[in-house]
Formats: C-alpha cells, sequence, structure tokens
C-alpha cells in the first residue's frame, strides 16, 4: 500500500449516498460502500485491506437513475483510515473494462448532479495523501 498519488482528474465526479457495491463471481458478496463516481472509476470504502495493482470485478447501481456499472476494476490507490477514522480502508478504483455507453450514461449522471466535483471528501483525501 503506498500514498494515494497525486493524479490529475480527468472526469468530473459526483457522491452517492454509500451506495453498495459488489463483488461479483462464483457468488455475489458485499465488498463497500461507493462515496462518489466518475466514468472512469469509483471511491470506496470498505474493511478489506487492498494494495495497488488488486482486481476485482464489481458492480454497484447508481441512485435514482437505473445505472449498473458491472465491469473489472483495478485499485489505483489505497489507504488506511485507521488513524483518522474506524480502521477502513478507502480506494480509488479504475474501471478496467466498463462499456462505452455505459460510461456515458455515468457521465451524463455526474454532470446532472448538483453537487458534482464537490463532494466533500478532498479534504480527506487530501489529508490522508499527507500521511
Amino acid at each position: 500500500m503506498n500514498n494515494t498519488p497525486n493524479i490529475a482528474r480527468v472526469n468530473p465526479r459526483a457522491p452517492v449516498p454509500n451506495i453498495p457495491v459488489y463483488r461479483v463471481g462464483e457468488k455475489k458478496s458485499f465488498f463497500g460502500l461507493a462515496k462518489n463516481v466518475s466514468r472512469s472509476g469509483v471511491y470506496i470504502d470498505n474493511h478489506i485491506p487492498c494494495l495497488d495493482g488488486d482486481m476485482h470485478m464489481l458492480e454497484l447501481t447508481l441512485p435514482q437513475s437505473g445505472i449498473t456499472i458491472r465491469c473489472n476494476t483495478r485499485v489505483v490507490w489505497c489507504k488506511s483510515t485507521k488513524q483518522y477514522l474506524d480502521g477502513s480502508y478507502v480506494r480509488g478504483m479504475k474501471f478496467e473494462d466498463i462499456s462505452p455507453d455505459t460510461a456515458d450514461e455515468v457521465d451524463r449522471w455526474v454532470r446532472s448532479h448538483p453537487a458534482a466535483g464537490l463532494d466533500g471528501f478532498d479534504l480527506l483525501y487530501r489529508t490522508l495523501r499527507k500521511s
């Protein structure tokens, strides 16, 4: 696990109200709670340790939209929050093989969201990056 990199944000993101994210495989199992989403990835909070580069097939449905994202994802950054919060792990997951149509739907949903780009997690993100 390394420090959160300073990655320039290409796509706007929007907060989501702790929507459940599921790991998909032989069985579908709860993976964590999404905190924000963009067309290129999702920010997830859970209690599962992680490493940069970990791959997971995930599924989540955006609220009040019916848009379901189901694709392979890769951990691009991961950080333990034990010194700040409750010992959970936060991570940025990149959508590796999201369909172009789904990515466009997510982007439209994000851009229509009144708080797009102002999700309140920037302070936590910056605080965690410094540690």
